[in-house]
C-alpha cells in the first residue's frame, strides 16, 4: 500500500494529533516525497507541503450578513442561503522545488 499513496491529508482532529503524529506525518512525506495536505499554514514551515484553512474574516463577514438577514425578516434557510465557504489555499515554495515532483499554479503561491 505504501506504494500507492500519493499524499497525506492531516485533519485538525485532537484525537489524531499530537505533537508526536504531527512529526511522524512531516517525517513521513519528506522521506517517501509524499504530499502533506495541512489545515494549518504554521505547519509549511516545518514541512507541510500544501494547505487549506478557513478564513475567519469572511466567515466573519457571512456571519454578519446572515445576522442582517435575521434581523431583516429574510429566509436564511438552506434553500433561501447563497453562502459559499471561505478558504485560503498555501504551499511550500521551496519544499515543492525541492521535490520537483509538482507543478503548482502561481496564484497559490505565498511569495
Amino acid at each position: 500500500m505504501q506504494e500507492k499513496v500519493q499524499a497525506l491529508w492531516m485533519i485538525p482532529d485532537p484525537n489524531v494529533l499530537s505533537d508526536e503524529t504531527i512529526q511522524t506525518f512531516l517525517d513521513y512525506s519528506l522521506k517517501k516525497r509524499i504530499v502533506l495536505l495541512t489545515f494549518a499554514e504554521k505547519y509549511l514551515k516545518s514541512g507541510a507541503t500544501f494547505g487549506v484553512a478557513v478564513d475567519n474574516t469572511e466567515m466573519g463577514r457571512e456571519a454578519g450578513r446572515m445576522a442582517l438577514n435575521i434581523l431583516e425578516g429574510k429566509d436564511i434557510s438552506p434553500r433561501g442561503s447563497k453562502s459559499q465557504v471561505a478558504y485560503r489555499v498555501f504551499q511550500n515554495t521551496d519544499l515543492i522545488e525541492r521535490m520537483a515532483a509538482l507543478d503548482v499554479p502561481p496564484r497559490y503561491s505565498l511569495q
